[in-house]
Order: C-alpha cells, then sequence, then structure tokens
C-alpha cells in the first residue's frame, strides 16, 4: 500500500469501520487569552489516559486521572506517567515540564 503525503495537511488512519473525516466550525471561534486567574478540579469528562485540559507536556509525560480509590478531594488528578527518563532523539531537560495557559 502506498500513501501520497503533502505539506500543510493532516491525516488519520484508521483500521477501524467507523472511522470518519472530522470537521470544525466554520468560521472557527476568535482566539481568547487564558485567564490570569485560573483554577482546575479536573472533574471533566475526558477519556482516561488523556492529557489534561489547558496543559501542554514538553517533557515528562503526564496524565489526567480518576483516582477511584480516592473518595477525598483527589479523586480527579494529574500525575506523572514516566518515572524514568526515556530515550530521546534530542537533548531534554533533566526535569520534566508541562506548561500551562496562554503563549503570550
Amino acid at each position: 500500500y502506498t500513501l501520497e503525503l503533502y505539506v500543510d495537511e493532516v491525516y488519520t488512519l484508521t483500521t477501524i469501520t467507523t472511522g470518519h473525516k472530522g470537521g470544525f466550525p466554520n468560521p472557527p471561534p476568535e482566539s481568547q487569552p487564558f485567564p490570569k486567574k485560573y483554577k482546575d478540579d479536573f472533574t471533566v469528562l475526558i477519556p482516561p489516559f488523556s492529557e489534561a485540559p489547558n496543559f501542554a507536556d514538553q517533557s515528562g509525560v503526564f496524565e489526567y486521572y480518576r483516582n477511584a480509590s480516592d473518595p477525598g478531594d483527589h479523586v480527579f488528578t494529574l500525575r506523572q506517567v514516566i518515572t524514568q527518563r526515556p530515550i530521546t532523539w534530542a537533548s531534554d531537560p533533566p526535569q520534566t515540564i508541562s506548561v500551562i495557559g496562554d503563549f503570550q
């Protein structure tokens, strides 16, 4: 099988029969600045083992985790997944980094 890919294009390949082309609103919503004061309790319904909303892992891997064994304040948490330094393709910082918020 051969697949020709083009620059500035997004592709999704799947082997499942229920896969379909995605979409977006036209026009897309206006960009908004990230709030200066931010609080999150991670009580959102997102798939398990997902990156938490508004976080962008740069070095290390974190995941949104629902801890069903904790009935208290720590049911929804952000936890570090990898505890050993992986083999990297480029220079990587010695500590884990996850960025939150607005790039401006």
